[in-house]
């Protein structure tokens, strides 16, 4: 199993500080193969999360939400696959939710690296 980024879980934490995962999605670190298509995955759950469509808020939120770790597609398991810690991540969307955070934040454009 991949290595977590502390930095991660510690800007999580601080409710002053932006959250650090969004930022870290938009690093250029998980760009192609298995990690690729992981990082694509989560990418897409978040801008459904944040976004205005409430079906597809509420099947994120589903998805974010599970612990399941049997599915490799799984929240959880992608998460791990990435070296992000999945309580982290979650607490960071949840702050950028409350904060009414845009899902053009996290920009297709920027993605392409």
């Amino acid at each position: 199993m991949s290595e977590r980024n502390p930095q991660i879980q510690e800007d999580a934490v601080q409710a002053d500080v932006e959250p650090a995962a969004p930022r870290e999605l938009l690093s250029n670190e998980h760009r192609s193969g298995v990690k690729g298509l992981l990082h694509a995955v989560l990418e897409e759950s978040i801008r459904c999360f944040l976004g205005n469509d409430p079906r597809l808020r509420f099947e994120a939120e589903q998805w974010i939400e599970s612990g399941d770790r049997r599915w490799a597609f799984s929240f959880v398991t992608v998460c791990e696959a990435l070296g992000l810690e999945p309580s982290a991540v979650r607490l960071a969307l949840r702050r950028m939710q409350e904060r009414n955070t845009s899902p053009k934040t996290i920009s297709r454009q920027k993605m392409r690296g």
